[in-house]
């Protein structure tokens, strides 16, 4: 893995008012609160793909001072406190700049993507000349969480943005050029995951290609990026909860075809246990039979056993008979169970497939048997604010 410093366009701002969660994640009506607020990130990412809109808006911010770029090349150190499950968490990162193109073979994927979310963040980027919010990477460092806590030791925070889901951000701006070589050097060659931003990488990649020259091929090849350590306790991957438009089928066939794999179980309130779950009006538990699992398969020798991976291959697949098109079509995603069960319950999805939280150690078994898993298999939280930094073209004098 190749890092650097950068000179990010900074808020001019109080932050509270003008960061956003990344912006495939903002349910609706946090969204439409988020437009009301002046100078709000989601200006940016929200406004139309097809005109210069969000563009103009950017360089009226840059020009009025509201985003200002950095005298210098920095990285920034960002400390997350948040409670889960009624116990306090603290997570290290680092933002600054990652070649993700060239360096492929030290930087895994573990999903697929889906081509028309490729496409949106393509227009978006290509129209503003810039990346809003950074790829979530899981670095194999071990010693990096040790090293950014002894970089900030003592140092006040420059700014201090509480979300409205608790998370309390620390964000430490690192300028200087000892404490900068020091993330380069501790992260050079090794090894990660790549936990959100399959979409944007696949962005770059065509940018990269249709660059007109070479300072645009050297912007779309370093990413903005957020960088932890896979050994942080602070890590968290909960599941995506798929919502099913489906009037072709009833659930109770869904049900009797894929029993030959799956034992049903009809509990009364959904609880998070480990189990997909089918959820029609009624929780559904679908428990793998794994020995039927494996023998669907002729070699019996199955990499994984992942959930995201049997519900799309017995139920979406096997069942249904949806490629990818139609599954682009007729499914939607949310990481919300009380959206996933409200949707089915308001009649806007026939039925939702409830996806349990991921095992750290199960997840990182799946990555190292290499296993690619389908779209939208993880939600690795919490989440990094956009706003926090913007790479930008804009203002960058040609080569």
């Amino acid at each position: 893995m190749i890092v650097k410093p950068f000179r990010p366009f900074l808020y001019n701002k109080n932050l509270e008012n003008v960061m956003s969660p990344p912006f495939d994640t903002i349910p609706a009506d946090q969204e439409k609160a988020l437009l009301g607020i002046p100078y709000n990130v989601s200006h940016l990412s929200r406004l139309s793909w097809n005109n210069e809109s969000s563009y103009n808006l950017l360089k009226k911010w840059i020009s009025e001072g509201v985003l200002v770029r950095t005298d210098e090349p920095v990285m920034i150190i960002v400390s997350q406190y948040f409670k889960h499950n009624s116990e306090m968490f603290q997570r290290l990162g680092v933002i600054c700049l990652t070649d993700l193109i060239s360096e492929g073979s030290t930087i895994k994927p573990h999903e697929d993507t889906i081509e028309a979310y490729v496409i949106q963040r393509r227009q978006l980027m290509e129209t503003l000349k810039s990346q809003l919010e950074p790829v979530f990477l899981i670095s194999f460092e071990n010693q990096l969480e040790k090293n950014l806590n002894r970089l900030i030791s003592g140092k006040p925070p420059d700014k201090i943005v509480e979300e409205s889901t608790g998370v309390k951000n620390y964000i430490y701006i690192i300028k200087e050029e000892q404490s900068l070589l020091k993330i380069e050097e501790i992260l050079r060659g090794k090894n990660s995951v790549i936990a959100d931003g399959h979409h944007r990488i696949r962005a770059s990649r065509d940018l990269l290609e249709s660059a007109k020259n070479q300072q645009e091929r050297d912007f779309w090849r370093f990413s903005l990026t957020y960088i932890t350590s896979v050994y942080e306790r602070a890590i968290k991957i909960g599941g995506i909860h798929r919502l099913v438009k489906d009037n072709k089928h009833t659930t109770s066939s869904i049900l009797q075809n894929i029993s030959d794999v799956f034992r049903v179980e009809t509990i009364n309130n959904y609880h998070s246990d480990g189990e997909i779950v089918l959820y029609d009006g009624k929780f559904n538990n679908l428990i793998p039979k794994k020995e039927n699992v494996r023998k669907e398969f002729l070699d019996g020798n199955l990499k994984g056993l992942s959930s995201p991976f049997l519900v799309d291959y017995f139920i979406f697949r096997r069942t249904l008979n949806m490629n990818q098109e139609s599954k682009d079509t007729l499914i939607e995603y949310t990481n919300d169970v009380a959206t996933a069960i409200n949707s089915v319950d308001r009649g806007i999805a026939s039925y939702a497939i409830l996806m349990p939280s991921w095992d750290k150690e199960e997840f990182m078994n799946e990555v190292i048997a290499g296993e690619i898993m389908p779209p939208k298999s993880t939600y690795f939280y919490p989440k990094i604010p956009s706003g926090i930094a913007i790479e930008s073209l804009l203002g960058v004098p040609p080569l």
